[in-house]
């Protein structure tokens, strides 16, 4: 069975997804199926067209739908008349996803200022990776709300 160049360059594209997604503490296959519902021409897919698509088997593309479910950036759907499990991205998912890593931001910088406090009274170069630390997720923390409204604006989106 010969593949069409279009159909190659989707299929590397899924391909780099996953590896991205698993460079940076995701499961691959969850990356692959991300980066098939990002390129694929319909945008709600089977299972059945999922593993197609990623040329995996329907248990390992379950097994990611679930997690991407559960981070927010995919859902289930139902097709009248259909059995099967379908699933699409979902619309804004992208920035709800950011908006969630804010109670993370919040959660990591009260540790860094828990450990400040146990370090309190002790040098500054003992302290000084904690300040760091806390000084960034501070920051992060009190931009990331701002970057959210701004990207929403300029798409025309209310917050």
């Amino acid at each position: 069975m010969e593949v069409d160049e279009q159909t190659q360059r989707e299929h590397q594209f899924v391909e780099r997804v996953g590896l991205f997604w698993e460079s940076y503490g995701g499961n691959r296959m969850a990356g692959r199926v991300l980066g098939w519902l990002l390129v694929c021409e319909t945008p709600t897919q089977s299972i059945t067209a999922i593993a197609e698509g990623v040329l995996a088997s329907k248990a390992s593309i379950s097994t990611a739908t679930r997690y991407l479910e559960m981070v927010g950036l995919i859902e289930r759907v139902a097709v009248r008349g259909e059995r099967a499990a379908y699933y699409r991205m979902i619309e804004g998912g992208w920035s709800r996803m950011f908006e969630a890593k804010q109670v993370a931001l919040r959660l990591f910088r009260e540790l860094a200022e828990e450990g400040l406090a146990v370090l309190d009274g002790e040098p500054a170069g003992r302290r000084e990776r904690l300040q760091e630390l806390h000084d960034l997720y501070e920051c992060l923390e009190a931009e990331m709300p701002k970057i959210i409204a701004n990207w929403r604006a300029s798409r025309g989106e209310s917050s």
